[in-house]
C-alpha cells in the first residue's frame, strides 16, 4: 500500500506525477497549521516615559513561530510587521518596540524614551502564534 497525503499541484501539472517542486501544498513537508490569533493595544499617556509589556499566554510547551504587526499612528497605512527578536524604532516618537516568546507566552514590548507629545496615544497590535512546530525540533 502506498503513502497517503495531500498534494495540490501548480497549474498545468499532473498532481499524480509532478515533482514536489511543482506542488503548492504537499503534506509530505511540515506546514504551519493552526494559530492563536488576536489583538492587543498599549495606551501611552501624554508626556510619559515608560516601558510596557503585553503578555499573551499560549502554553504550547515550546517557543513557537509568531507573527506580530502594529498599526502606525496614521491608521490609513494599516499594519506593519514587527520583527521577532529585533527592535523597531519610531524615531519621530522616541519609541522602540519588539516581540519575543518563550515556551508559555508571547511578549510585545514598547518603550518610550520621551513623549513630548501633549496628547495621549495608543498603539494597536495583531498577532498570530502558530501551534504546530512541524519538524523543526
Amino acid at each position: 500500500m502506498g503513502d497517503y497525503g495531500l498534494r495540490i499541484s501548480t497549474s498545468g501539472q499532473d498532481v499524480k506525477t509532478c515533482s514536489d517542486l511543482d506542488t503548492l501544498v504537499n503534506s509530505k513537508y511540515a506546514i504551519l497549521k493552526g494559530a492563536i490569533s488576536g489583538t492587543a493595544s498599549i495606551a501611552i499617556p501624554a508626556y510619559e516615559t515608560a516601558h510596557h509589556t503585553i503578555t499573551i499566554a499560549h502554553n504550547l510547551g515550546f517557543i513557537p513561530m509568531a507573527l506580530v504587526y502594529f498599526q502606525d499612528l496614521d491608521a490609513s497605512y494599516g499594519y506593519h510587521y514587527l520583527p521577532f527578536g529585533c527592535s523597531y524604532v519610531l524615531e519621530s516618537l522616541d519609541t522602540e518596540m519588539w516581540a519575543g516568546a518563550d515556551s508559555t507566552n508571547l511578549y510585545i514590548y514598547l518603550a518610550t524614551s520621551a513623549n513630548d507629545n501633549s496628547t495621549a496615544r495608543t498603539f494597536y497590535f495583531t498577532y498570530h502564534i502558530f501551534k504546530d512546530k512541524g519538524n523543526l525540533w
